[in-house]
Parts: structure tokens; C-alpha cells; sequence
């Protein structure tokens, strides 16, 4: 069986996967809920972003394509090396 990591291609994710991918490897210090400031959108995932020369606390649902292109490259790498671990973990318990 082969260690590779097989990379993952991102035109075979919806928006909804790669938000889900990007939100699972984004440090901690940079991801949570919105909080009951947040009014409707309390309990919502959010997440660092920088948009205009600064950090801002946007909700997940809301980033822009390009916000989306900007992270997913990086996520998409430790998500194909989580994947590959798993696989490897599980091929190794049979």
C-alpha cells in the first residue's frame, strides 16, 4: 500500500464541503461560534479573515469565492493528509 498523499481536487467539492474542510483545519485561535452579539446568526460558525488590511470575524456561510479560494489550497493539503493517516490507521488494524 503507498504512503502517498493523493491530493484532493477541489472542483469535485461543493461550496458546502470546502467550507466544511476549511473550518475543520483553520487554527482554533482563528475559528468559533458568533455569539449572542451576533443576534440571528448566535451559534453560527465563524472565522478570521483579512479584508482590507486587517483581521475580521465574518460568519463561515458568508465568505466570497475568493476569500474561499484564498484558504482552501492549504486545507485541502492537511485534509489529504488527514485522509491519507485514516486510511493508513485502518489498513493497518485489518
Amino acid at each position: 500500500m503507498s504512503d502517498a498523499v493523493q491530493p484532493i481536487d477541489p472542483a469535485t467539492l461543493s461550496r458546502k464541503q470546502k467550507l466544511a474542510i476549511i473550518y475543520r483545519h483553520e487554527h482554533r485561535d482563528y475559528k468559533g461560534k458568533a455569539g449572542p452579539q451576533w443576534g440571528k446568526h448566535a451559534g453560527e460558525k465563524t472565522i478570521m479573515v483579512n479584508e482590507n488590511g486587517g483581521s475580521v470575524l465574518t460568519l463561515l456561510e458568508t465568505l466570497s469565492d475568493e476569500q474561499i479560494a484564498d484558504k482552501l489550497p492549504y486545507a485541502l493539503k492537511l485534509e489529504a493528509k488527514r485522509l491519507a493517516k485514516a486510511a493508513a490507521e485502518k489498513a493497518g488494524k485489518q
